[in-house]
């Protein structure tokens, strides 16, 4: 499986990443750690909208 992400996507990861890391609570990350997967898995025709 081959994953391409936009620069957006891209960047949208990055900070997600770095917000998690800096989350004092699990709540938090768990949050985090769900839109992230949700931007790695939205189909073409939401990515473009």
């Amino acid at each position: 499986m081959t994953l391409r992400l936009d620069a957006e996507d891209a960047q949208a990861l990055d900070t997600l990443s770095l917000l998690e890391k800096l989350s004092a609570s699990d709540a938090a990350r768990r949050a985090i750690r769900q839109h992230a997967a949700a931007v790695l898995n939205r189909g073409p025709e939401e990515a473009e909208s």
